[in-house]
């Protein structure tokens, strides 16, 4: 696995972009500089926590969606990933498809022990 900040730097990057802000936005959010933002995407800065935190509130994200998933389950990240990407009503479709089969494969699990 490339070192944690490469990682880190790589969310923050897709994050950013999924938003549609420049480094120059999101550094003017951050209070820091478009050079700080950039060595944060990069991994050549490591993101400190209370940046991490700052950053989280601006994207509205989990801290945790900054780090790798304990997981080995590739599919849920990419799904993951393709969300962050989408515009909130674009998200809103992918949550109310994704309820609605979770209905019903519920239904069908309880007909076949009922």
């Amino acid at each position: 696995m490339e070192n944690l900040a490469a990682y880190v730097g790589s969310r923050i990057r897709k994050l950013r972009e999924a938003r549609n802000l420049t480094p120059e936005e999101l550094a003017e959010k951050l209070g820091v500089s478009r050079v700080a933002v950039n060595r944060y995407e990069t991994g050549a800065r490591k993101a400190n926590q209370d940046t991490l935190y700052d950053l989280a509130s601006i994207f509205h994200v989990s801290i945790n969606d900054f780090f790798p998933s304990t997981t080995s389950d590739n599919n849920s990240q990419a799904l993951i990933d393709i969300y962050e990407q989408l515009l909130p009503n674009r998200q809103k479709h992918v949550f109310n498809y994704a309820n609605k089969q979770l209905i019903q494969q519920k239904n069908a699990y309880s007909s076949k022990i009922g």
